[in-house]
């Protein structure tokens, strides 16, 4: 009887026994795995956290790769197409433990940028000439897609005054842009009627050679006395020509307005904005210079029309 509980307890001691060393083999070879897991996730491509980049930007395949990273990469550093929106997947090569591997991934390409807007912030005209507002503006966006600005505020050509609107640009992706400009709108000018009009002397001067082939309205009449009054009542009927030629064109025949009253609402004006594109024409490499004058114009009548940009390429020695 004794004997038998011995037995009984040496078995108990051993089962607990075999018990410990199996729970210790099982619980190392799960350590061991964890361990070799651990090793082979070291051992993998590690990129930057953010992957995502602005349409139409220049991005480097390499440059998706952290800092961090410890692995050897294979793949050349070439440009990923970024021209369209949404994920784009993306491969790279790389060496672990002298065998190539390949991770892919994705990258987001977005638009967060707001279009630019190219205008001029003032806009001078006269009551109840009309011009368009759109003409010289242009919008830039990085998506390259064509955007046409609109234009907030209220305004009229008929009613003088000074506006303060906007430009209004919005891309596919909503990204807006507002540019402020101000449309001014000038009273008419009075003009008086000269029989005689000035000649600007330094158009003769850089024209000298050319012939003008319509009257010149300082040389007296011939007319008798009983045309006098019809004379007086149509004066363009003196110089053969129509009342439109007699009021709004240029009095010299090879003359030409580049800057209107119309636009720019004053003869100063007319004349800044002459001198400013003047400034441009300067001596190149070539040794091509250019001379440049601006010339007032005005109409038979006598009524100032603007400014003639006169350029004159000369040899520089």
């Amino acid at each position: 009887m004794r004997k038998k509980k011995i037995i009984i307890i040496v078995s108990i001691i051993l089962t607990i026994l075999i018990g410990i060393s199996l729970s210790y083999f099982f619980l190392k070879k799960d350590n061991a795995k964890e361990e070799v897991k651990e090793e082979t996730q070291k051992e993998t491509i590690l990129l930057k956290e953010n992957l995502n980049y602005e349409i139409n930007s220049e991005v480097k395949l390499l440059s998706l790769v952290s800092e961090d990273n410890k692995v050897k990469i294979l793949s050349e550093d070439e440009l990923i197409d970024t021209s369209t929106l949404g994920e784009k997947e993306v491969t790279i090569k790389y060496e672990v433990e002298e065998q190539e591997e390949t991770e892919a991934f994705k990258i987001t390409i977005v638009d967060t940028e707001a279009p630019i807007i190219e205008c001029k912030k003032e806009l001078t005209t006269i009551v109840g000439t009309e011009i368009d507002l759109l003409k010289d503006v242009k919008v830039i966006d990085n998506s390259k897609e064509e955007i046409q600005a609109t234009i907030e505020g209220e305004y009229s050509f008929e009613k003088e005054g000074t506006y303060n609107l906007k430009y209004v640009a919005t891309d596919s992706s909503n990204n807006k842009t507002e540019e402020e400009f101000v449309l001014k709108v000038n009273k008419k000018q009075t003009t008086t009627t000269n029989t005689k009009p000035s000649n600007n002397n330094s158009s003769n001067k850089n024209n000298n050679s050319t012939t003008n082939t319509k009257p010149n309205p300082s040389k007296p009449s011939n007319e008798n006395s009983s045309s006098s009054s019809t004379i007086q009542d149509k004066p363009w009927e003196k110089y053969g020509m129509t009342e439109d030629q007699y009021y709004n064109k240029p009095m010299w025949s090879w003359a030409r307005v580049d800057f209107s009253v119309e636009e720019y609402g004053t003869e100063e004006n007319c004349l800044n904005a002459c001198r400013a594109k003047a400034l441009e024409h300067k001596s190149d490499e070539s040794g091509i210079g250019v001379q440049t004058n601006c010339s007032t114009i005005n109409s038979t009548s006598g009524r100032f029309l603007g400014v003639m940009l006169i350029i004159k390429e000369t040899k520089v020695n």
